[in-house]
C-alpha cells in the first residue's frame, strides 16, 4: 500500500558538513495516534519515533515510507524545548527551553508547520567569529 502524498514537504533539509544523512525505505508496522509513535521496519531493523499529529493522521500500517536519517555531529549540543507561540504576521516563533524563551525567524515554510505545544530539539553549535578587535 503506498504512502499518502503531500506530507513530506520539498524533501530538502539543510545538513551541516559534519552531519551524515541517508534516506531509508521502510514499511510502517504500527501507528499510535494517541502518542504519535510510528514504528517502521527497514533492512532488518526497527525504527520507532514520535511524529507530529498531521503526519500520524495520514500514515497507516502497511504504508511504504521514506525516512531521512541524520547522524548529528557529536561535537554539537542539543537542547529540548517546545513552541510557545507562533506569529504568522511577524514571521516569528517563540521557543521555550528549560533556560528560558527566545524568538526566532524561520523560513515561511517551516513556520507554517510550527504549532504551539510542538516539541522541538535545538541543535547548538559554537561559531568562531575570530579574534577580538
Amino acid at each position: 500500500m503506498p504512502a499518502p502524498r503531500g506530507r513530506a514537504g520539498g524533501g530538502h533539509e539543510a545538513a551541516e558538513p559534519s552531519d551524515a544523512r541517508t534516506l531509508v525505505r521502510a514499511q510502517v508496522t504500527a501507528v499510535d495516534p494517541a502518542t504519535g509513535r510510528i514504528e517502521m521496519a527497514a533492512d532488518g531493523m526497527t525504527l520507532a519515533a514520535t511524529f507530529p499529529p498531521a503526519v500520524v493522521a495520514e500514515v497507516k500500517p502497511g504504508h511504504i515510507v521514506y525516512v531521512t536519517v541524520s547522524v548529528i555531529d557529536t561535537r554539537v549540543a542539543t537542547v529540548t524545548g517546545s513552541i510557545a507561540a507562533v506569529d504568522q504576521d511577524k514571521g516569528t516563533a517563540t521557543v521555550a527551553t528549560p533556560g528560558g524563551s527566545f524568538t526566532l525567524t524561520p523560513s515561511s515554510t517551516v513556520l507554517e508547520g510550527m504549532k504551539p505545544g510542538n516539541e522541538v530539539l535545538l541543535k547548538l553549535g559554537l561559531v568562531d567569529l575570530g579574534p577580538k578587535v
